[in-house]
């Protein structure tokens, strides 16, 4: 489910005046939180807590980056799977290793898909 971000067009303008450690500190959490100075005052108006948006995209790139490496873990962990049916097929392997190998793997495939899952309904 996508969430919907509607805008409302902003046809009004306000002039005000502050006095200069105001405009300062105004500046100030607009720099550290990666807000323009409007967004600021907006948020203060509409009660809604400052987010840090340099820290989202902190962690997005983090989470995409954990992402890309489960992936390739688990195109590896398909490969030992492959190899390890082909050893078991040569008889190299009893039975019952190879059963505990391929419980793993499946544990593993289905921690994956979790996190996966989560991640898509927090993220997108």
């Amino acid at each position: 489910m996508k969430k919907t971000n509607k805008r409302v067009k902003k046809s009004q303008r306000m002039d005000f005046r502050l006095t200069k450690s105001q405009k300062d500190e105004l500046e100030k959490q607009a720099h550290e939180l990666g807000l323009t100075m409007t967004e600021v005052i907006e948020h203060r108006i509409e009660n809604i807590p400052l987010v840090d948006k340099r820290m989202k995209k902190e962690e997005f790139a983090a989470i995409h980056a954990l992402c890309k490496e489960i992936n390739y873990i688990g195109k590896n962990i398909n490969q030992i799977t492959i190899a390890i049916r082909q050893i078991k097929a040569d008889r190299k392997i009893e039975d019952g290793e190879y059963k505990m190998v391929m419980q793993e793997l499946e544990k593993y495939n289905e921690k994956r898909n979790e996190i996966s899952e989560l991640l898509s309904k927090n993220l997108f």
